[in-house]
């Protein structure tokens, strides 16, 4: 608490409301702006948080001109105070069957004036199931993990490269009126493909991919899991804690790389061509021992 003192100040919309805008007719600005700013300037604040930004007005969520109206309203807050200022949004009810995408910002309730009016934007995604596999993590545990995304860019990051965060509850010192705990997200980061393969166990695994198998077939990219074609099944099989799915993130590292790369072969064994894994030999790791 010493650290923080006039530090950090929270208001609750229980005890006073927020409201910066209403309508008169038209969309008007109301008296809690000027004493919001006044506030701010007083007390130092440069960062004021609101959440949720659909109780901070009494406008017309899905109406553009209205929603510019208030965005314009913490802008001017923002330029008055020397601060900045960030709205916790919701985004809306995805289509049944229809997961939200993580950094796109049209997944914003409402008016599409919000997307443009912010300077800059974030997602906040609950881990969805394939990446629970993808990342080893236990589906009933996925909700535990959200990944954080820049939704005012082209694309988002692939998971293994996104910005994750861990839900932890931390029990609070007050156990002489019975404890808490509160609920806190440490940054994490999801566990790397390659830590169970050795340089000597890649190289391995690499010239066996080279080789083929005994039969003439070559392996393959997306063969099923379950098939001796399929190139991770060599990754699984040498490295020493390399799981189906590590292998598959390591494939495909490789593949980023041009350590190994796709093309046309004659399949001995069912006489037509198709897609097979070659290697890139001056890319081979470690050396042979003697």
């Amino acid at each position: 608490p010493s650290e923080l003192e006039g530090q950090l100040f929270l208001d609750s919309g229980r005890d006073r409301k927020l409201v910066v805008a209403g309508r008169q007719g038209e969309p008007v600005e109301l008296a809690a702006v000027a004493d919001l700013t006044h506030e701010m300037t007083a007390k130092g604040i440069q960062v004021l948080q609101v959440d949720p930004f659909v109780k901070v007005h009494q406008l017309d969520e899905n109406n553009n001109p209205e929603i510019d109206f208030v965005c314009s309203i913490f802008a001017d807050i923002a330029q008055a105070t020397g601060g900045c200022v960030d709205l916790v949004h919701h985004i809306r009810k995805a289509p049944t069957g229809v997961m939200a995408q993580p950094g796109n910002i049209d997944m914003a309730r409402g008016a599409s004036a919000l997307s443009g009016a912010v300077r800059a934007a974030r997602t906040l995604s609950v881990m969805t199931e394939r990446e629970a596999e993808t990342l080893g993590i236990l589906v009933d545990r996925r909700h535990w993990f959200v990944r954080v995304d820049d939704a005012k860019a082209n694309m988002s990051a692939p998971i293994a490269g996104a910005q994750w965060f861990e839900r932890q509850s931390i029990e609070l010192p007050n156990a002489d009126i019975g404890g808490d705990s509160v609920g806190v997200f440490s940054q994490w980061s999801p566990p790397d493909p390659f830590d169970g393969l050795s340089t000597q166990a890649a190289r391995a695994a690499l010239l066996r991919i080279r080789e083929g198998l005994e039969d003439g077939q070559r392996y393959q990219m997306k063969a099923s899991r379950n098939s001796k074609r399929w190139a991770g099944l060599v990754l699984v099989e040498e490295g020493a804690e390399v799981s189906p799915n590590d292998a598959k993130q390591i494939l495909k590292a490789w593949v980023e790389i041009g350590m190994i790369f796709e093309e046309d072969y004659r399949n001995p064994v069912r006489r037509k061509d198709e897609k097979a894994v070659f290697i890139d030999t001056e890319m081979l790791p470690g050396e042979v021992s003697n």
